[in-house]
């Protein structure tokens, strides 16, 4: 990251509460870029700046989704990075059957392949084989899970409607360029003074 990241890009206590809710609805980070230099560079900075902005949103309003959607994926990618590297060991046994670096790897993670003789060999890479097709369904329902945390429930907040909620319950009308820190500061205070939740 940039040491001007923040002359760069709105951060969590710049970004307009209005511009972090078109980013949720249209998933363009461009718009977090504050100048005009939309590069391949810029926009892989703005995604890093992003996840920054929904972390410390997640910290600061208590909605720890984000994170929590963030350690499956990270569950979801080892696993598929385990089948991938499991595949590719036992692949390579059917074409080098004595590869003492695929074997060696295959123990680490579980996998018993027994040298001793070649039907002993061939019946613990079918064994291996098979053990491996779990993987699979491992997979399967961590992408459901993921499926299911990336749809929303009812009808998404929208900018307007978090405005008029807010102005409602502060009894003034909010100013239309609040940013999403002054957002969740507003709401914290509500949440202390009458228990409300926006």
């Amino acid at each position: 990251m940039s040491n001007g990241s923040e002359k760069d890009f709105y951060i969590y206590d710049t970004i307009p509460l209005r511009v972090f809710f078109e980013i949720l609805r249209t998933g363009d980070l461009k718009l977090l870029i504050l100048s005009h230099n939309h590069t391949q560079y810029k926009i892989i900075e703005a995604e890093i700046v992003w996840d920054e902005i929904l972390r410390r949103n997640g910290q600061e309003s208590g909605n720890l989704d984000f994170n929590n959607y963030i350690d499956h994926l990270r569950t979801y990618a080892y696993l598929i990075s385990e089948f991938v590297l499991i595949k590719a060991c036992l692949s390579k046994l059917t074409i080098i059957p004595v590869d003492v670096e695929a074997v060696e790897t295959l123990t680490k993670k579980g996998y018993v392949i027994d040298l001793t003789t070649s039907k002993t060999f061939l019946d613990s890479v079918r064994r291996a084989t098979t053990k491996s097709n779990n993987l699979v369904t491992k997979i399967a329902a961590k992408q459901k899970e993921l499926e299911k945390m990336g749809r929303s429930e009812g009808k998404p907040l929208t900018f307007a409607k978090a405005l008029a909620n807010i102005s409602k319950q502060l009894k003034f009308s909010v100013d239309r360029n609040l940013t999403l820190a002054e957002y969740n500061e507003y709401v914290k205070l509500l949440k202390e003074n009458n228990g409300r939740v926006i």
